[in-house]
């Protein structure tokens, strides 16, 4: 379950990032310049888009976050997880 929440939550992460570095081609070729204009399609799109980079990064964190947090609770009380003991 945890190797699964935290593949989901670095997919997310990678998809925020492929979005952010094509939100200017979206949005100047589909996007409104200006909000105030009046594109049905337009505007879907960049309120879309809005969404899209407001919520993508956050579920990534969280995911990941949640993944860690599962990570640690399996582990034995008092010992750290085995993928972190030393190996002295």
């Amino acid at each position: 379950m945890r190797r699964r929440t935290f593949q989901w939550g670095v997919g997310l992460g990678v998809a925020a990032v492929v979005l952010l570095m094509a939100g200017p081609l979206i949005l100047a070729n589909v996007g409104l310049p200006d909000p105030g204009q009046s594109a049905p399609v337009a505007t879907l799109v960049t309120a879309g888009y809005s969404a899209l980079m407001t919520v993508l990064p956050l579920f990534s964190a969280v995911l990941i976050g949640a993944a860690l947090v599962m990570r640690h609770a399996e582990a034995p009380v008092g010992e750290a997880p085995v993928s972190e003991a030393p190996t002295d």
